[in-house]
């Protein structure tokens, strides 16, 4: 049966919903150009029929290269995508900010399929400038007991890479847009300078993640939030984490986060501690 909302066209929603914001906030202009409802409208309503992910996880491990100049850095992202109106994100996309990485040895991308639903036998990607022979080879290794398709680093580079950024990959999913709840685990190695910050991104609205970060011995980890408030992350309490591990900077995020914030982590030495009797 047809609600009275059914009945109504595009805009006659739109109209109806301005005027239930006036009603809520009498008084205030927020009709006037470059209010903050207008930047809504454009910016952020959207993101409410979007796909989403939950259960974000990064690790970043990071070991002293021998080259005083950079860092040994590898870092394992983990996320499950979530459906909204029947789609999932369009790519599972790897891209360092500029100048984060000074060399990429390896990207490698899984996706797991959820439990519970049927793997189908005639799952493939396609893509328009592939030729048979192309979209053959291209086809990620298929590992039935744990329903994992894998994308090694030599099949990124040929035929999953920005044609303009060597060090970007992007893997289509139209394939999998029936499998919600699929799984994704992209793992990136390589050299990251010592100075300047390495981050952490969201490219689509994400519900909450984990970051844990295992600095180089002698240094500690700093971070800061972009896009989103320290309010919005707290540091786990000591009684959180592992004695093997209280070394790690292990950040938590409880709230949503939106496409564009997320956060960037420095490295700094450790003070030297003073001799004791010295002040």
């Amino acid at each position: 049966m047809n609600t009275y909302l059914d009945k109504l066209s595009d805009q006659q929603i739109r109209d109806l919903q301005l005027k239930t914001w006036k009603r809520l906030f009498r008084g205030a202009d927020i009709e006037r150009k470059d209010s903050f409802l207008e930047y809504f409208e454009e910016r952020i309503k959207k993101l409410i029929g979007e796909p989403y992910r939950e259960a974000a996880v990064e690790q970043m491990i990071i070991t002293d290269s021998g080259d005083p100049n950079c860092y040994d850095y590898t870092t394992i992202i983990t996320y499950k995508c979530h459906q909204v109106q029947g789609k999932l994100q369009e790519n599972v996309t790897w891209a360092p900010g500029p100048g984060e990485f000074l060399e990429v040895r390896r990207v490698q991308v899984e996706l797991q399929l959820p439990s519970g639903l049927n793997i189908r036998d005639d799952l493939r990607l396609e893509r328009d400038h592939w030729d048979p022979t192309d979209t053959n080879a291209a086809q990620p290794v298929f590992h039935k007991e744990t329903r994992t398709y894998d994308f090694p680093f030599d099949k990124l580079k040929k035929y999953y890479q920005d044609p303009n950024d060597k060090n970007m990959f992007s893997v289509p999913l139209d394939a999998f847009r029936e499998y919600n709840g699929l799984t994704v685990t992209v793992t990136g190695e390589g050299t990251i300078a010592r100075t300047g910050f390495i981050g952490w991104g969201m490219s689509h609205p994400t519900k909450g993640f984990v970051l844990m970060c295992r600095p180089p011995p002698g240094t500690y980890a700093r971070y800061e939030p972009f896009g989103m408030s320290y309010e919005d992350v707290r540091r786990a309490d000591p009684s959180e984490i592992p004695p093997d591990c209280q070394e790690r900077l292990i950040l938590i995020c409880n709230t949503w986060v939106m496409p564009g914030a997320g956060i960037a982590i420095s490295f700094q030495p450790k003070p030297t501690p003073s001799p004791k009797g010295v002040n």
